[in-house]
């Protein structure tokens, strides 16, 4: 136990235990032993005719009791196509009315919810199925330059041959693959069933295999399966439970004092990440309101749009996303009076970004988030019983029922105030790496304390400072992105001897990308900056693509007497090198 020893030296005292960087937060609030369909159904029970949610783009208005009837279609289908208790299905769009019906019919059907990021290219997408075994995937046919429907006949031939409308699959490389599910086709397509067909499918025999499935889910089932990236590189399956969930998405909305039933959310963020789905469209079915997705992608003029609207009270998104709508902003064009409040998370929150959004906007209740999708995501919110001018100064305080410590490198607890790894416990923290157990035990131990790779302290008055982050991470507006994964991939192009990869200020995004690359003779002929992005297009998520490449001879790399790269090193000569010395990142 970490507090083990502290608690059995000679002469302890509760005042030494006082002076130790821990803290739990106590709530008069019980934790809930509720399913995501538990809530549901609490919700359409109370609120039935009142609007849940919205999405302009597709003429989409629907009220609890709509939303709960199209979910309980959806499972009964897919309950028919043979789906069991426990099957991973996954989905793989931008911020579509079919993403969230997605998300609560796996629910209702005893399955659990895979999220893909809509920005994967094949390899990535081939990794993630196989990784955990989906059975299903679900997707539109096409999206701007992404066409899922091709990539899935990319990467499981067979699907190009299938029958129409039919969307039974038998793979020797997926062997776990059953269904592929496409919407927004305007034609049937081969080796894929219909959505909307899907949702038509309804049984006697599938709402009462479903009725004998909803009595036997448990809150400790697993519901969601998110995608993270690891310091190796190779994304890590967060197994995300009911409990984790819905109390990081109740307790969450408390901290927020958000009314029951009375608060629209406009939500921009991405459904694909915890943000979206779980301080988004599960957060309002928990608080009874409604929630409003502006685009499938980000739009900073539509978001404005949206909130004006639908008189949103409230908008959560990245200080990347912030910055884009200030600049678009005028109040002549935009009439957003009815914004009470706003949450930003994702990435480190400058305090002048704070300071432009109460003057332009004349938003106080500002709140600055700290989280990971180990976490459930959120842990750490601003205090709002405390003015703006201190609370900007801080990350925040943890959310009812947790725990929080902050330990030195050795895994011993620091008195407070000073700086360490900091680390949680409690009903946010995840139950596992899925299928991947030495993973799992580097982060999680016995005790379940989960170390988070942050840097921070926690002060007399409780409240918890992030000072630094994962030493390697690099965040692109609010996209977190692991050098060693794009260092990996980019060691497979011809000729290129050794990659190195860090992140450069940027005043918008935050950072961007900068890949020092070190190439054999032939290569030097051959390879520059273009030859390095073109390699890169459509193989990696387009925010993993290098904005920068510089080619370095062996010599300039700079390094420890071990051999070591000295990363910290890179960045400062890269920052000089392209003339962003004077540039004030997020980070700064």
């Amino acid at each position: 136990m970490l507090f083990k020893n502290i608690l059995s030296k000679k002469g302890f005292n509760l005042q030494g235990l006082r002076a130790i960087s821990y803290v739990h937060r106590s709530s008069p609030d019980l934790l809930l032993h509720h399913t995501l369909n538990d809530r549901l159904r609490m919700s359409r029970d109370t609120f039935g005719d009142k609007e849940f949610v919205s999405f302009p783009a597709q003429g989409i208005n629907k009220s609890y009791s709509e939303f709960y009837k199209d979910v309980s279609n959806l499972a009964s289908g897919l309950n028919a196509l043979n789906f069991k208790r426990g099957d991973r299905i996954a989905i793989w769009a931008p911020n579509y009315y079919e993403w969230v019906q997605s998300q609560f019919a796996a629910s209702y059907a005893g399955l659990i919810l895979v999220n893909i990021n809509p920005a994967y290219k094949a390899e990535e997408l081939k990794y993630s199925l196989k990784a955990v075994g989906v059975s299903g995937v679900i997707c539109p046919e096409s999206f701007l330059t992404s066409n899922y429907y091709e990539t899935m006949c990319d990467i499981i031939p067979s699907i190009r041959n299938g029958p129409l409308n039919n969307g039974e699959i038998n793979s020797k490389e997926f062997p776990d693959m059953k269904h592929l599910i496409t919407f927004g086709q305007t034609k049937s397509l081969n080796g894929s069933w219909s959505f909307n067909d899907i949702c038509e499918i309804q049984s006697a025999e599938s709402k009462k295999q479903i009725e004998e499935i909803q009595a036997k889910m448990i809150f400790d089932d697993v519901a969601n399966i998110q995608f993270t990236s690891g310091t190796t590189g190779k994304p890590k399956a967060v197994a995300l439970t009911h409990f984790n969930i819905v109390n990081n998405a109740f307790f969450t909305k408390q901290d927020w004092h958000f009314k029951e039933g009375q608060e629209t959310i406009c939500m921009p963020c991405p459904l694909f990440h915890c943000i979206g789905s779980i301080l988004g469209s599960l957060l309002t079915v928990v608080n009874g309101g409604k929630i409003c997705f502006p685009s499938p992608s980000f739009n900073g003029s539509k978001t404005l749009t949206t909130i004006q609207d639908d008189k949103c009270s409230f908008v959560i998104g990245t200080p990347t996303m912030f910055i884009d709508m200030l600049r678009l902003y005028d109040p002549k064009e935009f009439d957003i009076r009815s914004l009470k409040g706003l949450m930003m998370g994702g990435a480190p929150c400058p305090a002048a970004l704070c300071d432009k959004l109460v003057d332009a906007w004349n938003v106080q209740n500002i709140i600055l988030g700290y989280g990971a999708t180990e976490l459930s995501p959120g842990c750490v919110m601003s205090d709002l019983t405390v003015p703006l001018e201190e609370r900007r100064k801080v990350t925040g305080r943890i959310l009812p029922h947790l725990e929080a410590g902050v330990f030195d490198k050795e895994g011993r607890p620091v008195k407070k105030g000073v700086i360490g790894e900091i680390y949680f416990r409690g009903h946010a923290v995840m139950k596992e790496y899925w299928n991947d157990e030495e993973a799992t035990k580097k982060i999680l131990g016995r005790d379940r304390w989960l170390k988070t790779g942050d840097i921070g302290f926690i002060d007399e008055k409780e409240t918890v400072t992030l000072t630094g982050r994962e030493k390697d991470v690099i965040i692109c507006g609010g996209e977190n992105i692991y050098p060693a994964e794009i260092e990996q991939f980019l060691l497979t192009v011809p000729n290129v001897v050794e990659v190195q990869v860090v992140g450069v200020p940027d005043a918008r995004l935050g950072e961007k990308v900068c890949a020092w690359v070190n190439v054999n003779e032939a290569g030097k002929k051959i390879i520059d900056e273009k030859y390095i992005k073109d390699f890169c297009k459509d193989k990696i998520a387009h925010f993993k693509v290098p904005h920068y490449v510089t080619i370095k001879d062996a010599t300039q790399f700079p390094r420890t007497a071990s051999g070591k790269v000295q990363k910290f090193k890179m960045i400062e000569i890269s920052a000089k090198e392209l003339g962003l010395e004077n540039v004030k990142s997020h980070f700064s």
